[in-house]
């Protein structure tokens, strides 16, 4: 695993986690809402494309760039929120399958619930855009139905689905 505790291949973890996400670039890009998407039981795992509401950030509104139930090209400063039903309060192991091309470096994730930042995940590039890693942390859960976030801090990968076990 790429990250998971930000010893492994480079990865960091920041204990203070990351930002909010800013809001200041919303007028190049959008938010594409999708109401009405079910919750994810956590825990379990969620496809990346199955969000609940994603804020993407282009130089042309052209909107999010998905395909095989991922999300692709993610830009800094860019989220997806996904709705959650965590089983039970306690550790969470938060997981992402991520792919980065080499040129562009690795990325960097922060994990945000019902706005609060928890963790930052930091990773390498993984070779390509469809070589497949998993990067991730561990946070801690409250019971009950959240909003986790995922938001990106540094762009120019690939995210293919989430894992909270």
């Amino acid at each position: 695993m790429v990250g998971s505790t930000g010893r492994e291949n480079g990865g960091s973890v920041s204990d203070t986690g990351p930002s909010e996400p800013s809001g200041d670039r919303t007028e190049r890009g959008g938010v594409d809402e999708r109401p009405g998407r079910e919750r994810h039981e956590v825990p379990g795992r969620i496809s990346g494309g199955s969000y609940h509401e994603y804020r993407y950030v282009r130089e042309v509104d052209d909107g999010p760039i998905a395909e095989d139930g991922g999300v692709g090209w993610l830009a800094s400063d860019e989220w997806l929120a996904y709705d959650v039903d965590v089983a039970r309060p306690g550790e969470y192991e938060v997981s992402a399958r991520v792919a980065a091309e080499a040129d562009y470096g690795g990325g960097t994730f922060g994990v945000v619930v019902d706005r609060t930042p928890l963790k930052a995940v930091t990773f390498d590039a993984t070779g390509g855009w469809y070589d497949w890693e998993t990067a991730g942390t561990t946070v801690e859960l409250p019971a009950g139905l959240h909003t986790l976030r995922l938001v990106v801090l540094t762009g120019g990968w690939n995210l293919g689905s989430l894992r909270i076990e």
